[in-house]
């Protein structure tokens, strides 16, 4: 767990954290995905604050993922703490994947059918 967010199981993995599929035990069990942001420093503190007040403006387009919440703290197993704090953010599930998983699986795309994704 950490915070309210029951971690189920790895979603993927990438430079600067794991991203975990996860339940919120205190909004029926609704699924998000939350990404664990690994080891960061005071720096990335502030970088990560101005992303989360960005998320957070109530701008929503329905190919963005929406950012649900954000937080600093310790995960727990069975209610004990361990670890380190770490920052974590919460979004919604992008249920099919990531586009780059389409993308590299089919070994790029033809620029008609690309332009049409991304637009």
């Amino acid at each position: 767990m950490i915070g309210q967010y029951k971690l189920i199981r790895q979603l993927g993995d990438g430079m600067f954290g794991t991203g975990m599929l996860a339940e919120d035990t205190s909004k029926d069990n609704k699924r998000f995905c939350v990404k664990l942001f690994k080891g960061l420093d005071q720096t990335f503190e502030e970088s990560f604050n101005t992303e989360m007040m960005a998320g957070q403006a109530k701008i929503f387009h329905p190919n963005v993922l929406r950012l649900c919440g954000a937080g600093k703290s310790k995960m727990t197993r069975e209610g004990v703490e361990f670890g380190n704090e770490l920052f974590f953010i919460v979004s919604e599930l992008a249920d099919n994947g990531e586009a780059f998983d389409y993308v590299e699986m089919a070994d790029g795309l033809q620029p008609e059918y690309s332009r049409q994704l991304f637009s």
